[in-house]
């Protein structure tokens, strides 16, 4: 029998979780399980069981760690030890990684050509001064030969890491 308390704190606990993560582990846990209780008398040998079904039916590896994610995160939740902290699942893993192809790479170089249809962003952009700006930046990534990485710093709050106005010297010439 679950104390009154006991649902509190479960309700504090779940709470913690961002409602896109909860939703995912609970979906993730249903679509996998099939049952609420599951987690009772579940154990490191029910998970790779499991995790080889998954392989066997071709699931994405991507898709195989949302649902131990959810596995791990449920056995917190009712206190038991967490079957995928197991060296065996870790090692598991690492070999299905190690097994998956590398996906084609299907990027594409940018030439003249290609950044000329880039460079027409009428139908994308709101403003002209956004037009503007994407231009500016496009074609300075490809003409200074920068990555864009280079460019645009990696949050919004990352002054200093990108090239900034002050970088950047216009001419007529």
């Amino acid at each position: 029998m679950v104390v009154a308390w006991c649902h509190i704190v479960l309700d504090l606990i779940g709470a913690s979780l961002a409602p896109k993560t909860k939703h995912m582990y609970e979906s993730a846990w249903r679509v996998s399980f099939n049952s609420p209780t599951a987690m009772e008398g579940f154990n490191t040998e029910d998970v790779l069981r499991f995790l080889r079904r998954k392989r066997e039916c071709g699931k994405s590896l991507q898709l195989v760690r949302r649902q131990l994610l959810s596995i791990a995160f449920f056995a917190g939740l009712k206190g038991v030890r967490d079957p995928t902290k197991d060296p065996r699942m870790r090692r598991a893993i690492l070999g299905w990684e190690c097994m998956t192809l590398p996906k084609e790479n299907v990027r594409k170089l940018i030439d003249v050509a290609r950044l000329a249809h880039i460079v027409v962003l009428h139908q994308v952009c709101k403003s002209p001064y956004e037009v503007s700006l994407f231009r500016f930046t496009y074609l300075l990534t490809f003409f200074g030969a920068c990555r864009i990485s280079e460019l645009m710093a990696p949050f919004k709050a990352g002054q200093g890491t990108g090239i900034e106005l002050a970088d950047v010297i216009l001419s007529d010439s």
